[in-house]
């Protein structure tokens, strides 16, 4: 069997008030939500990389 290499969707439930704010941060922005929560958790990472932030 062929090691799939295909990016599948994940799912993802969030609270109402979370996407809202999501959905309002990508519109400011002019991005998709998706991109938008791909940028915010680039920043975490970041932030967690460089020892400002630790996760619980």
């Amino acid at each position: 069997m062929e090691n799939n290499k295909r990016i599948a969707p994940y799912p993802f439930r969030m609270k109402p008030e979370m996407r809202q704010w999501l959905e309002d941060k990508a519109e400011e922005r002019r991005r998709s939500v998706q991109v938008q929560l791909e940028y915010i958790v680039d920043i975490v990472m970041e932030m967690e990389r460089k020892g400002e932030l630790q996760l619980p």
